[in-house]
């Protein structure tokens, strides 16, 4: 009768982790993000792996403020490992950002594409009143990886624009 039980809890667990918590992560990341930036937000699919502890994102997408694309990429894989709990910090196997796109533009002379959502954070650390303390817990990644990544950096304010683009970025740590 226990292992009965052991077994309907692990296909119980097999059974959330595949098929339950995938659409619940997506709608959560696709709205708190939306809600912090004030930005139109994609996420294509969401990937749990309850048994090695992985989550994929794949094709995330936040736009700009002209629906131009602000920042995106093709996957951002995470191996979360068990062993946190021996190590006392948080522990990655693999940490994987495939194709990321970055688009800053120098809007005027003083602004950029991205101000507003300084701003916002300003204005809530001067809302709070409270100086934050907390401490950056303890990390290990075995392997830290970006994949074919790009930035394009657009200067508008000048009266002759300029355009930086920087391709196939990878770097592997």
């Amino acid at each position: 009768r226990f292992v009965l039980i052991l077994l309907f809890i692990f296909i119980l667990y097999i059974v959330i982790g595949y098929f339950v918590l995938p659409p619940i992560v997506k709608n959560q990341i696709v709205k708190n993000v939306r809600e912090l930036t004030n930005r139109e937000v994609s996420l294509e699919e969401v990937r749990f792996n309850p048994l090695v502890l992985s989550l994929s994102l794949q094709n995330f997408e936040v736009k700009g403020k002209k629906d131009k694309s602000f920042i995106k990429w093709q996957e951002f894989y995470v191996n979360f490992q068990l062993s946190s709990i021996f190590r006392l910090a948080w522990t990655f196997d693999e940490i994987r950002l495939t194709k990321p796109n970055v688009f800053i533009e120098k809007e005027t002379v003083d602004t950029f594409n991205f101000s507003d959502l300084l701003s916002k954070q300003t204005t809530a650390k001067e809302e709070s009143g409270v100086e934050s303390k907390d401490e950056i817990p303890a990390l290990i990644i075995t392997k830290l990886i970006c994949e074919d990544g790009s930035i394009h950096f657009r200067d508008s304010s000048r009266s002759k624009e300029a355009n930086l683009f920087l391709k196939t970025i990878s770097l592997e740590l």
